[in-house]
């Protein structure tokens, strides 16, 4: 979800603010692979997403996992995409082919998952693999188009793909109220997220292939 009243302009003005392990924790899994799934606003911040991004990263893509640790206005810690910027993010990003931002976009009126991104052959193989494991896509959107050449999701260089999935989808993908903990290990997950991380998943390998 992005914002026009971000309470930080960029992650050095958060940094500068808050504290690393007490307010919100970033964390990084650099398997030297050619992709990488981004949460930059995981934790309390896009409920819901530090887990499906990990999910979607599996034991091989490079992770990335800005975690906001604040229960209470947990927004107050979002950096819209195209000005979030951080040294491990971008090492990261130096080295990959292909990206993938999660986001969750809040409480929808229905279950499609809104899909973007400058990388369209990306777009399409996403498109295709959610469609046959049940789920309701849209790729013409009103807003979080993610198409923005500096949104996170495209640096690498051959671009990527934004998911920005409703509440109402994500509470699915959990078997508990619960869609996050602060430490390492995240809260029981459903069948749904395991069908959401495998049709991505497929995606990128094949777009990965073409190449």
């Amino acid at each position: 979800m992005s914002t026009a009243t971000d309470k930080y302009p960029n992650l050095e003005a958060l940094k500068s603010e808050l504290r690393q392990g007490t307010d919100y924790r970033i964390r990084v899994l650099d398997r030297k692979h050619p992709i990488t799934i981004m949460s930059p606003h995981g934790g309390f911040i896009d409920i819901g997403t530090s887990a499906i991004a990990a999910a979607i990263a599996g034991r091989d893509f490079n992770l990335y996992d800005f975690q906001g640790l604040q229960v209470v206005n947990g927004i107050d810690l979002h950096v819209t995409s195209t000005r979030f910027r951080d040294d491990k993010l971008m090492k990261l990003i130096e080295r990959s082919d292909l990206g993938v931002g999660v986001h969750n976009m809040g409480r929808m009126e229905t279950d499609a998952i809104w899909l973007g991104g400058l990388n369209q052959s990306l777009q399409a193989l996403a498109y295709k693999h959610l469609l046959a494991r049940g789920f309701t896509v849209e790729t013409s959107m009103p807003r979080y188009r993610g198409e923005h050449p500096k949104n996170i999701c495209n640096l690498p260089k051959r671009h990527g793909i934004q998911l920005e999935l409703p509440t109402n989808l994500v509470e699915k993908m959990f078997a508990t109220p619960v869609l996050f903990r602060t430490g390492n290990r995240h809260p029981k997950t459903t069948d749904l997220l395991k069908q959401l991380a495998s049709a991505v998943r497929l995606a990128l390998k094949e777009e990965l292939d073409a190449d």
